[in-house]
């Protein structure tokens, strides 16, 4: 679809090198899988498009099925869809071992990005996800402006019925409706909410383009009224003048300088203006008034449980895990909700020396496995023989909501969590956090 390609303008844009497209396909004989993952309308196009690109094409057959769709957070489970993409990148990497990264063209659901994180981290992949969370009708614009052809392989959406199948985004009338549709009645102009997906056929990448020769639109047999897709009978690659393609283009240059983020950003220009003798006021607020000393003062069996199972450790992972596990421990004992470390929503690590972090970090990885909190680690001078200690800032009322911001891709909107924790955690409803 256009997000998938027109990122991979984003990633030659900031000096990336395309190396190989993948593709999860229905089985044959199949138009349309009921998937949270993948877009499976357009499948029939994709040997052309892969070869308008000029690069190989790695592709594998659908066999797993939509499981964990209740929770946002994904663990690996046998039969899941999820999987067949661990499957497909393991094909890519066998085939091309110097792949480093995935081009992930998800722009607004966290459901798609987190599981593509969650195969890529196993995998040892980068993820390049550069349109995340920008504004849809600024992307769409920047596709329209580069000339960047996306046909409409489905329709799903109050406004857009059968006959808009086939539609070119470069059409101005079409174009006009759908920045029409987002003003008046909130639909996402990029189709992010299911409301129409595309198959490209020409783009600035592209070393040619692809003509469709024959296609119908076809009216889906589960989708009621006005759900529609199209079926391609014939399509062919139309070679373009000059055998290379660009890596670099016009409408996304400003990415490359400090223009959008000085946009986006404004409060980045204020900070500029304040002078090096003014000093920034304390921070106060929500985490400063929570965080106290009494909870672990007042529980005296996990203190000394905590350093009972440090004393018996010698390296710093393992006093890491000792230190961990009483107090995951030791939460589930004494909250009736066993939790453990799930209560978490601030961790703040102190080591003696920076140099045993990265053993640390992967013992620390193991307890925070899924929507891990954040985190701060600095190295600060401990008592002897003590190589880790920690403060945790906990969720007073178990039941309140935690919603936890991880973004490991690389994007243009924020930076990458690298490692077990989240940029930032929101707690809603009930009370507030303590911590010790």
């Amino acid at each position: 679809g256009k997000d998938s390609i027109w990122n991979l303008h984003y990633c030659l844009q900031f000096g990336h090198e395309l190396t190989c497209v993948a593709n999860l396909a229905p089985p044959k004989g199949v138009d349309e899988l009921d998937s949270y993952m993948y877009q499976t309308v357009g499948s029939d196009l994709i040997d052309a498009i892969a070869g308008a690109l000029g690069v190989p094409l790695v592709r594998r057959v659908i066999a797993g099925a939509p499981r964990e769709t209740s929770s946002q957070a994904y663990a690996p489970r046998e039969g899941d869809e999820v999987e067949d993409l661990t499957l497909l990148l393991n094909d890519v990497l066998s085939a091309h071992p110097d792949v480093q990264a995935v081009s992930c063209g998800a722009i607004l659901s966290n459901y798609q990005r987190l599981r593509v994180e969650n195969v890529c981290a196993r995998l040892g992949l980068k993820v390049l996800a550069f349109m995340w969370m920008q504004e849809q009708p600024v992307l769409l614009q920047q596709m329209i402006d580069a000339g960047l052809d996306a046909r409409i392989a489905k329709v799903a959406s109050m406004g857009l019925s059968r006959k808009h199948v086939g539609k070119s985004i470069l059409d101005p009338t079409f174009a006009s409706m759908l920045f029409g549709l987002g003003q008046k009645w909130g639909v996402h102009v990029c189709g992010e909410g299911g409301e129409y997906e595309t198959s490209v056929v020409d783009a600035p990448l592209f070393r040619s383009s692809v003509r469709i020769d024959a296609s119908e639109a076809v009216d889906h047999p589960d989708g009621g009224d006005d759900v529609a897709f199209l079926r391609v009978g014939k399509a062919e690659l139309v070679p373009k003048e000059g055998a290379e393609a660009p890596t670099s283009f016009e409408v996304l240059q400003k990415y490359s300088s400090l223009e959008y983020y000085q946009e986006t950003f404004p409060l980045l220009r204020a900070a500029q203006t304040q002078t090096q003798g003014e000093t920034s006021p304390p921070l106060r607020g929500f985490a400063a008034q929570a965080v106290g000393h009494d909870l672990l003062d007042a529980r005296t069996d996990l203190g000394e449980a905590a350093s009972a199972a440090a004393s018996t450790a010698a390296t710093p992972e393992e006093q890491c895990d000792a230190v961990l596990e009483a107090v995951g421990a030791w939460l589930s004992e004494v909250r009736p909700e066993g939790r453990g470390l799930r209560d978490v929503v601030l961790s703040e690590v102190q080591v003696a020396d920076l140099g045993c972090f990265e053993a640390v970090n992967a013992v620390y990885a193991r307890h925070f496995a899924v929507e891990p909190p954040p985190r701060l680690c600095i190295q600060t001078p401990l008592p002897a023989g003590v190589h880790i200690r920690f403060r945790f800032l906990l969720q007073e009322d178990p039941a309140a909501e935690v919603e936890r911001l991880r973004v490991q891709s690389i994007s243009t909107w924020a930076m990458s969590c690298i490692g077990p924790y989240s940029q930032a955690a929101r707690l809603t409803g009930g009370g507030g956090a303590r911590g010790g």
